[in-house]
């Protein structure tokens, strides 16, 4: 029978235009290595989860912009903001968006 001894893992981060780089990794050799395999991925999940819950700033182009008007998940939300949305002061305030 095999007997677990050692581990290596990588943590990759790809940006939008597909760059990678190496964000941790960490070989370990020992007997207790199964234990410490799941504090550290622990560990990683933690650092992950802090750094994705960094809000940032959306970078939009005009093509993208189109792009999204176009979708049928913007078309339906869209559509459920407009049919449900709070009128204040008994008032509605026609909005139009051109784009050329």
């Amino acid at each position: 029978m095999h007997k677990l001894c050692d581990y290596y893992y990588v943590i990759i981060c790809i940006d939008n235009s597909y760059n990678y780089e190496i964000i941790s990794h960490n070989l370990y050799r020992s007997s207790n290595m199964l234990k410490r395999f799941v504090l550290q991925i622990e560990e990683e999940l933690l650092a992950i989860q802090t750094y994705l819950s960094v809000s940032a700033e959306m970078i939009m182009t005009l093509e993208d912009f189109k792009a999204l008007l176009t979708t049928q998940v913007f078309v339906h939300s869209l559509d459920y903001v407009t049919r449900n949305a709070a009128v204040l002061s008994s008032s509605i305030i026609k909005s139009h968006l051109v784009i050329s």
